[in-house]
């Protein structure tokens, strides 16, 4: 197993890994005055000078594809990353520029007048949690921080003694406030977030020396402390203990510190060489041909030379146990196992033995071993080892063996797209982070992928990754837009976004139309509304554009009130009254909504809309309701019931014209009988006020349906209204009408029976019928059965048919003339075989029938 283990050095106690990333890497490195890489294995940044304080910054990943150049920064002192990928570009004078990893500038800080006016001495960025700070040095040795860049809140730390500082760093940890520390010689000054750094004394310290720089690691738990004696003290976070103490044994090249891992030190003698300390003192150097640069990640450091990528880290402990030299371990009997059986070798037996009752550790090893190892070929043999572990050990969960496999494909994914990302970075950025690093980086069908993969709910998966594409879509369209003569159509670029979105039914357009709209494509944005299948986002969506009318428009076809109310709403918030009169008079449905709404509280501008739309129902009845001033059927209103006489008129209801005319009529009378005889005369017509109250009374339910329905009901009598409520199922206001309106038990069933039939409700047809004796007979539901073309439902009734003269008029409606014409015959009925053979004419073989069945009858 020793060949598995050919990358490894031992430092001591200690085994660090030289992990291979990519080879022959084109990176621009030569000349370079920045670089910087960002963690997790995100971008890197190289900076070039391109004349007078001018520098040109380029954005790789890290096998070397261009992701971005930012164009001439002017007066550069730094460069850095946050923890989310987002480069930071310090100028001399405080200014700080934040870029993202495809160069386009996002925001920009300016620290406090003083540094602007004196500059940066040094910079340096911290991680708090999710989010990266910034510190800055100025020239007059004071330090101003925020403790996110993306939310700049700029705040100092003070010292009552302003001496240049040898070194400094800056601790931040959860749940803690920032903390500076300030060493002036051997002397530190601590002090937290807008305070004053205080002075602390400390017995660790070294006297009659300096310190000269300080590095914490990455969780911020221990800093290293370089001492101009060649010392390196490892100390805890608050200072109070010295944890270690290491003797650097060359001339150092420059005061940089590098943490790999927790136990390992990196420091640099020279340009092209690293050299790494373990907590023993233990040494080994790394020699390159060229340059090299580094990059820190939470479990090692990154290097990058024009010879390739590599990755130093600690061994993980797994790795150890399984590939380990002589390793005892079960993991490692359980790789040797999966080795021997591919040998077809008799030992395979003796490497199981050797585990014993320890096969679940095996497996998790070799897992872990998987996982932690960046070879594609020593993942598969170790994962082979775990599945051979897991026939031994039936009782293993599985779900980690596939969680594992899932990791190891993605990982070996996005390292082929050059995010050389390690299992420990992954477990600390998570997976979620990892998929919209992706969409930053518009890696789209990798991102789509991986969400697939993972089986991620559409909502934060697929669709968000959707989302994005769709917004750098249309932002390439702004600027060529903007820039190009002839830049693509709104539809060109619609059709575009549906091609691509077609297989996603779920996605939300009305969410891509909105984003559309805040950039100002209101052309696309409505194209894009017409895809939309949810009607409430798509109405809100044209509200926010100022498209009233096409808000308007789906509301009315929604047939969804509250739609339309919201719509109105708007409207009368948004428009005059007369606008809004106007507009809504183009749409019927909303316009007959609107009234409603203005019916009570301003009943004279609902009858205005009433005159402009020639609707004379609701004119009449305005005009019957302003005339019955105490709910009498008759009131004293005689201009008001004049009024409503001629809108019946109008609406060609002569016979309610003439009621309502008989109403006014004998109110004159009797009014005139009032003035004359001086004694209050009451109108007694109680048949005519009721008949006038029922007209009135259905008319109004009529106009409460039309506005609920969306379908004309003003225009329906009585029967028209019953027969619609039972075809469509709302039987009980159908019997709300027959109580009210005493409706016969007759019509209620000849009613029922038209309603039913004409709707083709041919089960509640027959269950109808058969549910009771009908007082009206059966031959109603024949003649309803045929009317809409049932002959096997008029076949059902036929045994129903017990009286002679309906069984031969049963039968004359089915079509079936012979049959009808042999009951004739056998009641010896000449007259009615007459009659038959008179409506038959035509039909020559029927007419011979007939005529030979009467000359045998007569």
């Amino acid at each position: 197993m020793s060949f598995r283990a050919s990358d490894w050095t031992i430092l001591g106690e200690t085994s660090v890994r030289n992990v291979s990333l990519y080879e022959d890497v084109d990176l621009p490195l030569d000349g370079s005055s920045f670089f910087v890489a960002s963690v997790f294995g995100g971008p890197i940044a190289i900076g070039h000078a391109s004349g007078s304080n001018r520098c040109l910054i380029d954005v790789f990943s890290s096998n070397g594809t261009r992701y971005a150049t930012i164009d001439e920064v002017t007066n550069i002192h730094s460069i850095h990353w946050t923890k989310c990928q987002k480069l930071i570009v310090v100028q001399l004078n405080g200014r700080v520029l934040i870029y993202s990893a495809l160069g386009i500038l996002l925001s920009t800080i300016s620290m406090d007048q003083e540094t602007q006016e004196l500059g940066v001495a040094q910079a340096k960025p911290f991680t708090n949690s999710n989010t990266t700070g910034l510190a800055i040095l100025n020239n007059a040795h004071y330090i101003f921080a925020v403790n996110s860049v993306n939310e700049p809140v700029i705040w100092r730390i003070r010292r009552n003694r302003n001496e240049a500082p040898t070194c400094w760093t800056v601790i931040s940890m959860p749940g803690h406030p920032t903390r500076v520390i300030i060493c002036v010689k051997n002397q530190f000054f601590c002090g937290i977030q807008s305070s004053i750094a205080e002075h602390k004394t400390f017995d660790w310290t070294i006297p009659e020396s300096q310190y000269t720089a300080a590095e914490p690691n990455y969780d911020h738990s221990f800093i290293a402390l370089l001492n101009s004696n060649r010392y390196i003290q490892i100390v805890s976070s608050d200072l109070e203990s010295e944890i270690y103490k290491l003797n650097v044994s060359n001339q150092l090249w420059d005061n940089s510190i590098s943490w790999c891992g927790n136990y390992v030190l990196a420091l640099r003698d020279s340009p092209n060489s690293l050299q790494l300390y373990s907590m023993s003192s233990n040494t080994y150097k790394f020699s390159y041909k060229s340059k090299v640069y580094t990059g820190i990640e939470p479990d090692g450091i990154k290097t990058f030379t024009r010879d390739g990528v590599q990755l130093i880290t600690i061994v993980p402990e797994d790795v150890q146990h399984v590939l380990g030299v002589a390793s005892t371990h079960p993991g490692a009997f359980l790789y040797e196992a999966s080795l021997k059986l591919i040998e077809r070798s008799h030992l395979v037996y003796e490497c199981i033995k050797l585990i014993g009752d320890r096969m679940q550790e095996a497996i998790d090893q070799c897992l872990m071993c998987a996982a932690h190892h960046f070879d594609v070929s020593v993942q598969k043999s170790a994962l082979r080892a775990a599945n051979i572990g897991k026939a031994y050990f039936t009782r293993y969960d599985t779900s980690a063996y596939v969680k594992i496999v899932q990791t190891l494909r993605i990982l070996n994914e996005v390292r082929r797209l050059g995010i050389p990302i390690s299992y420990a970075q992954l477990n600390e950025l998570k997976r979620e982070a990892l998929i919209d690093r992706l969409i930053e980086l518009r890696h789209w069908p990798m991102a789509i992928k991986i969400c697939d993969y993972l089986e991620i709910p559409l909502d934060d998966g697929v669709y968000k990754v959707l989302g994005h594409w769709a917004t750098h879509l249309m932002e390439s369209y702004d600027q060529e837009k903007n820039k190009s003569k002839t830049p693509p159509s709104a539809e060109l670029i619609a059709e575009k976004l549906f091609k691509k979105l077609e297989q996603y039914p779920g996605i939300s357009y009305a969410d891509i139309a909105e984003a559309a709209e805040k950039k100002k494509l209101e052309q696309l944005s409505v194209i894009l509304l017409d895809r939309e299948p949810n009607i409430e986002r798509q109405v809100s969506m044209l509200l926010k554009l100022k498209k009233t009318k096409e808000a308007l428009e789906k509301a009315t076809q929604s047939h969804q009130p509250n739609l339309l109310q919201i719509v109105i709403s708007h409207l009368k918030e948004t428009r005059s009254k007369a606008e809004v009169d106007m507009i809504l008079s183009k749409i019927p449905q909303a316009l007959r909504l609107y009234q409603g709404y203005i019916r009570e509280e301003a009943p004279d501008r609902a009858l205005a809309t009433y005159k402009q739309q020639d609707d004379f129902v609701r004119q009449a009845l305005h005009y019957m309701d302003a005339a019955q001033g105490d709910k009498n059927a008759f009131g004293t209103d005689v201009e008001n019931w004049s009024n409503a006489e001629k809108s019946f008129t109008n609406m060609k209801e002569p016979a309610l014209a003439q009621l309502v005319g008989f109403c006014i009529q004998l109110l004159k009378e009797n009014i005139q009988r009032e003035e004359k005889e001086h004694i209050p005369t009451n109108m007694k017509e109680p048949a005519l006020a009721q008949l006038v109250g029922f007209c009135i009374q259905l008319l109004k339910e009529n106009i409460q349906r039309e506005e609920k329905e969306h379908i004309p009901f003003t225009d329906k009598n009585l029967r028209a209204t019953f027969i619609w409520c039972v075809r469509n199922g709302d039987l009980s206001t159908a019997e709300n009408l027959k109580k009210h309106y005493k409706l016969t038990d007759k019509q209620f069933w000849y009613w029922t029976i038209e309603a039913f039939a004409s709707g083709r409700k041919w089960h509640h047809f027959e269950q109808f019928g058969r549910a009771k004796k009908s007082p009206i007979g059966y031959l109603p539901f024949i003649e309803a059965s045929m009317k809409y073309e049932n002959r096997d439902m008029a076949a059902k009734f036929m045994d129903k048919i017990v009286i002679y003269e309906e069984q031969v008029k049963a039968n004359l409606i089915r079509g079936n003339v012979i049959a009808a014409a042999t009951l004739a015959a056998e009641k010896k009925d000449v007259a009615l075989l007459r009659r038959i053979f008179a409506k038959s004419r035509g039909q020559q073989e029927v007419c011979e029938r007939i005529s030979s069945m009467i000359q045998s009858v007569s």
